[in-house]
């Protein structure tokens, strides 16, 4: 598929984006960098959102949004949205916007506070591996749990694939956590 092609599929599915867009988009796509895109590639391009999208998908953008659009007195709150005038729908994208600030603040706060802690782990990992002379006790069970193998550990496999799927998520202890 060639860039033309893909960027009118998006603007047939209701997607639009920019020729700048939809050249970053392709781009970033285009795995091979053969000036188009594969099955494969595009695949795994509509198949798997980003990190920064996966990351996005946590903060609850669905709920802000919806209190900002909220008609609690309603019978009919969604036939009440699509009566928003303009202005109001600006005053309801104001207030989305507001509101969202503080939301991706803190959750950037949250993921540099993971990264230093992470840099951190890996610093003082490195200052201890780097001893030449350097142990560590490893929890992997006795020789004898070794040798048994996983079979030992954990049993046969279930026979009845459904079944024991259906008893290990919904009768066996632990299964209501």
């Amino acid at each position: 598929m060639t860039l033309d092609t893909v960027h009118n599929a998006l603007r047939e599915l209701g997607i639009h984006l920019t020729a700048e867009e939809a050249a970053v988009s392709f781009e970033i796509s285009d795995t091979d960098e053969n000036q188009g895109l594969d099955l494969h590639e595009f695949m795994k391009a509509i198949k798997y959102p980003s990190k920064v999208e996966q990351w996005a998908n946590t903060l609850p953008l669905n709920r802000l949004l919806a209190h900002c659009l909220s008609f609690n007195d309603s019978d009919d709150p969604l036939r009440e949205v699509s009566r928003l005038s303009s202005n109001e729908l600006r005053a309801s994208t104001n207030a989305f916007c507001e509101s969202l600030q503080p939301i991706i603040a803190d959750a950037v706060g949250m993921l540099k506070r993971c990264y230093a802690e992470m840099d951190g782990m890996a610093a003082q990992g490195a200052e201890e591996a780097s001893s030449k002379f350097q142990t560590f006790k490893m929890s992997s069970g006795s020789v004898k749990d070794f040798h048994c193998g996983l079979h030992g550990r954990v049993g046969a496999p279930h026979p009845n694939l459904s079944k024991g799927m259906e008893e290990e998520h919904c009768v066996k202890a632990g299964c209501d956590y």
